[in-house]
């Protein structure tokens, strides 16, 4: 009995060291302090990126101390991995400098960590510098952050600081862009759209990515409700996805734009069928709205028919009138824009099969 009693004791003895030899992780959490309240998003990841998102409404950004933060970091005790050595230092630096970023101060910039750390913290103070800065409606600056502990310690993290200038004339914001099918909420930057080709190239098989997302985003910053009807207009070679409802809308209690657009601002969908045309829809001030439509190029057309991959293909979306569905002649007086196109340019490639395409268009539901 007792040799079977000191065999248990050297098993847990042995679980317990490679419980604490594993590599454990530092957890950042930005808490606002003072000045404008920002969207925040993607706390907790160890090894990921957090974004700090606030807006001004002005037609000038005015230099000078603009916010401040505490970036909070907790340790999560690994279970797996190489050990953490301790002691070890935790840096949190600005890692971009320059007329057009931001302006961090870091106090304190470095933290010493022993095997005993649980949470320490740092003062971010945001400025916005003194010199020429860019006026645009829509103009960004970006402070970048950095929370690093080397190679023993689970990081590195980043923390991106912007500050988006919104002309306050427009106080009804229209954005039309592409995104990827995936949830993320990532654009579709020029020729990441690849267009496949039976063999020979003579008819269109498919896309990668597969279906895409066509965005139609309303931002609020006007002091009263705007209802309105939004309409898709997608490129002749393009068709909306498959399912029972390709065409989605949401609502966020943000104020979200094109550059700080992440899906997971927005709440819970309402389908809208295949219909191209979402009418009435509401938006409050200081909140926005989406209309979503999935998309995928139709197989079997003749390569012949498509745009130049150089001009790419468009897609048009634009703002009416509440009740006037989607007619031509309705479009809204207060949006700005109230229509916009987005085009895509692309690559081909082709997978090598026959095309048994024929005479006819296929429409594939996808």
């Amino acid at each position: 009995m007792k040799r079977i009693q000191a065999i248990t004791l050297v098993a847990a003895m042995f679980a317990l060291v490679l419980t604490a030899a594993a590599k454990d992780s530092a957890l950042a959490t930005v808490v606002p302090v003072s000045g404008p309240s920002p969207i925040i998003t993607a706390n907790g990841s160890a090894t990921g990126t957090i974004h700090v998102i606030y807006t001004v409404s002005a037609f000038n950004f005015t230099p000078g101390n603009f916010a401040s933060a505490t970036v909070e970091i907790d340790r999560a005790v690994g279970t797996s991995g190489q050990p953490t050595t301790y002691p070890l230092d935790l840096l949190l630096e600005q890692k971009q400098q320059g007329d057009t970023n931001l302006e961090l101060t870091i106090d304190p910039g470095t933290h010493n960590l022993t095997s005993a750390w649980s949470q320490v913290s740092s003062s971010v103070n945001i400025a916005i510098p003194n010199t020429t800065l860019p006026s645009d409606d829509g103009a960004t600056l970006v402070g970048v952050l950095q929370i690093d502990g080397g190679s023993k310690l689970n990081t590195v993290t980043t923390i991106l600081f912007k500050i988006i200038l919104l002309h306050p004339t427009s106080c009804l914001r229209f954005y039309n862009f592409m995104t990827y099918e995936d949830g993320s909420g990532a654009h579709l930057s020029l020729s990441e759209i690849n267009v496949q080709f039976y063999k020979f190239g003579v008819y269109t098989k498919e896309m990668q990515p597969g279906n895409a997302f066509q965005n139609l985003l309303v931002l609020n910053t006007c002091t009263d409700t705007h209802t309105m009807d939004l309409k898709s207009l997608l490129d002749p070679a393009f068709e909306v996805g498959g399912g029972t409802n390709p065409v989605q809308f949401y609502t966020s209690a943000n104020t979200v734009t094109e550059g700080t657009f992440d899906f997971s601002l927005f709440g819970s969908q309402t389908p809208n069928g295949t219909s191209l045309c979402v009418q009435n829809r509401s938006v409050a001030p200081g909140t926005s709205i989406l209309a979503q439509v999935k998309t995928a190029i139709k197989e079997c057309l003749a390569a012949s028919s498509l745009p130049a991959a150089s001009t790419g293909f468009s897609f048009t979306g634009s703002v009416h009138t509440a009740g006037s569905t989607c007619d031509a002649g309705s479009l809204h007086g207060v949006a700005s824009p109230n229509t916009d196109t987005d085009f895509l340019t692309y690559t081909t490639s082709s997978v090598g099969t026959a095309a048994s395409c024929g005479t006819t268009t296929s429409t594939r539901g996808r």
